[in-house]
């Protein structure tokens, strides 16, 4: 059977921010789940089912990534997002190639930064909850913050990528 067209493709989708639900989709639609979203099929959230809530980074641990080089806290998110898309399809993990190359360019030579036993269980814990997603906004939302603003929109065109990748897949 032939694959469908990307153009019929997204009109199945519920919105747009559903593409590559659920592991490279936008967040989740807070208005869908409750019933009213009035933005409907052109929402740019996901209006897919979330069967849990989103992992969320708390204080201890958001103070403990600002004290890490963005090389390092790169080389830690590059870890992450290459486990996640370790089961992905051939096509893609080819489609992620660009974003895979942009973590391991800004993380240069760096290692994982040594951490003490219990930060490194409490981050692990909370990042393995991630989807890509979420790993690559925590990501962005650091970079933004600092000198590394023109990363950031490079970054998110190899997600964008990614993304689109997911409309010649099957839905």
């Amino acid at each position: 059977p032939m694959a469908p067209s990307p153009r019929l493709s997204l009109q199945l989708l519920p919105s747009p921010g559903t593409l590559g639900h659920p592991e490279v989709c936008r967040r989740p639609c807070m208005h869908f789940q409750l019933g009213h979203c009035m933005n409907g099929s052109d929402c740019n959230f996901c209006h897919a089912a979330h069967p849990e809530k989103a992992a969320k980074l708390d204080k201890k641990q958001r103070m403990l990534l600002q004290t890490l080089s963005n090389r390092e806290f790169s080389a830690m998110i590059l870890q992450y997002v290459q486990q996640r898309l370790e089961p992905a399809s051939e096509t893609a993990k080819v489609a992620a190639a660009d974003l895979i190359e942009c973590l391991r360019e800004k993380a240069g030579e760096a290692s994982l930064p040594t951490l003490l036993e219990r930060e490194q269980k409490n981050l692990q814990k909370t990042f393995a909850r991630m989807n890509v997603s979420n790993l690559i906004g925590v990501l962005t939302h650091k970079f933004s913050k600092s000198d590394e603003d023109s990363y950031v929109p490079r970054i998110s065109a190899a997600m964008e990528k990614l993304r689109w990748h997911f409309l010649t897949e099957d839905i």
